[in-house]
């Protein structure tokens, strides 16, 4: 089931940024959450048999809150019958008859006339009632959102591999690759990735995504719905790229009587990478560095900040060539004022 994790404002300085969530019974997913998702409210997906979540501060506070999970239901309301009852104005008819005059004639008998009695009716109009149909509420839950990493391939010293998603609101708006299932957490809800993690943009239907140009290492993905909700893939993908270098054997050339042996140089050893790069400030050019650099990243020239900041758009190859610039660290984009000047 999919439950609503909420955190209460009013945290002391040293409680986060960063949270792990746990339930009594089962799993959760996500595991990990930000200060700033938990006080907005954020999704997880749970065992139906899970009756609390116990949130801890992984900052140098390390406090745990335990919060009971309260089953969802589905309500029908049926509102109660309306009865209207009018009641008629009671209406009364009054007949009056005034009695002639009394005559007295002398020696003539008298004669006398009484008006006839006078008649009241009232009518009482009957009830009206009136019945309202009844009111239907219904709850929708949806699926658990997965994300599923595929096999690596080799490209020299970097691999690629493809992430794909499925269930949650089956609208995918972020994805992302971090050296840690908290650093992919944090990075893929807008926060920071860790060295050499970044965050992509997926476009409208999109259901996968590819990785390339990512060095040797233990690497983590993560991928946000229009929940949202967050699913880290708990098992990480290993990169172990290498390039093989061979050296040519020794040619020897022999002429009676004179023996002459002749020793090829080895060829340097392939110790830099190249990459395409486009620079913030413009334009487009091969860059040479001494050590992998993540394709689709940003970032700023070794020096004080901010300097000239560039986007690595694909990996050439291993090279033997001198480095040609080298980089002090990863900027946000070209709009990162701390890091970068653009034009």
């Amino acid at each position: 089931m999919i439950v609503l994790v909420t955190l209460n404002s009013g945290q002391g300085l040293n409680l986060g940024p960063n949270f792990t969530l746990n339930v009594n019974t089962g799993t959760i997913n996500p595991s990990n959450a930000t200060l700033t998702e938990l006080l907005s409210g954020i999704y997880a997906t749970v065992d139906n048999s899970a009756t609390s979540v116990t949130i801890t501060s992984l900052g140098s506070c390390t406090n745990s809150l335990i919060l009971n999970i309260n089953s969802a239901t589905t309500t029908t309301t049926t509102a109660a019958p309306t009865t209207t009852t009018t009641t008629a104005a009671p209406t009364t008819t009054t007949t009056t008859t005034t009695a002639a005059p009394t005559t007295t004639t002398t020696a003539a008998p008298t004669t006398t006339t009484t008006a006839a009695p006078t008649t009241s009716t009232t009518t009482t109009a009957a009830p009206t009632t009136t019945t309202l149909p009844p009111t239907t509420t219904t709850t929708t839950t949806l699926p658990p959102l997965v994300i599923t990493n595929g096999g690596v391939t080799c490209s020299g010293t970097t691999g690629s591999f493809t992430a794909s998603f499925s269930g949650g609101t089956s609208t995918y708006n972020f994805v992302a690759i971090a050296d840690s299932q908290a650093n992919a957490a944090t990075c893929v809800a807008g926060g920071a990735c860790g060295a050499g993690g970044f965050r992509v943009t997926l476009g409208g239907g999109a259901t996968s995504h590819n990785f390339s140009g990512i060095a040797n290492g233990n690497w983590y993905t993560a991928v946000r719905d229009s929940l949202p909700q967050t699913s880290v893939q708990n098992t990480a993908v290993t990169i172990n790229c290498t390039t093989t270098t061979t050296t040519a054997a020794p040619t020897t050339t022999t002429a009676a009587p004179t023996t002459t042996t002749t020793t090829e140089p080895p060829p340097p050893p392939l110790d830099y990478f190249e990459y395409t790069a486009t620079i913030c400030d413009g334009g487009t050019s091969n860059i040479i560095t001494s050590s992998s650099l993540s394709v689709g990243s940003y970032y700023y020239i070794t020096g004080g900040t901010p300097t000239t900041c560039y986007f690595i758009d694909s990996f050439v190859g291993a090279t033997a060539t001198s480095p040609n610039i080298s980089f002090g660290g990863f900027a946000t984009d070209c709009s990162d004022t701390t890091n970068c000047t653009q034009l």
